[in-house]
């Protein structure tokens, strides 16, 4: 198991912590999103996941990694 810590900006309430978790944990091979509206996130994945598939996912939203 690998486990990536990131920040967040761009969060402002609980749908956008929704909205997060839905699309990273669409990732192939995340095993779970924790993310809290300060931005704070913790990935497990079972394989290496990389910042730039991260960025991918949240391209079409308003959320970018600090």
């Amino acid at each position: 198991m690998f486990s990536l810590n990131i920040n967040l900006s761009g969060l402002k309430c609980n749908a956008c912590v929704k909205l997060v978790k839905s699309k990273v944990g669409k990732i192939d091979g995340i095993k779970s999103v924790d993310v809290n509206l300060s931005g704070e996130t913790c990935i497990i994945s079972e394989r290496l996941v990389t910042k730039d598939e991260i960025k991918h996912a949240l391209s079409e939203t308003d959320f970018g990694i600090i």
